[in-house]
């Protein structure tokens, strides 16, 4: 009975795609030089944390309240892994920079605006 599960299909077919995940996970890893496990927590991680504050500002956009906050929340964990890269490892291609760079320039525009409308357009100490 034992013997049977092991050489049923299902566990040759997971048994392979886990072989083949934990593989290229190690090749990513090793080429970024990061650790792949934290990489792996912090992608899987956040995919969790992201719908949440996706759900987070709709619920806030439908209430009329302010969502720069579950929006920064939803930025933050989408971007964490690749963030785990840029601090803690090398060899990361240009197109992360752009994706973060763009992530940074619009949380930086929506807490600007934010800051005007609840100060009614006025710029605080001619700043912003």
């Amino acid at each position: 009975m034992l013997i049977e599960a092991f050489s049923s299909p299902w566990y040759l077919f997971w048994s392979k795609w886990w072989s083949q995940s934990w593989d290229w996970l190690r090749r990513l890893g090793g080429h970024y030089h990061v650790n792949p496990v934290v990489f792996a927590a912090l992608y899987l991680g956040a995919i969790p944390i992201t719908i949440a504050a996706v759900v987070w500002a709709a619920r806030n956009h439908r209430l009329g309240r302010p969502n720069w906050l579950p929006i920064g929340v939803a930025c933050l964990s989408f971007s964490s892994a690749t963030l785990y890269v840029l601090i803690a490892g090398r060899n990361l291609p240009l197109e992360a920079y752009v994706v973060l760079g763009l992530v940074l320039a619009y949380g930086l525009w929506a807490v600007r605006r934010s800051l005007r409308k609840k100060t009614g357009g006025a710029h605080p100490a001619g700043r912003i």
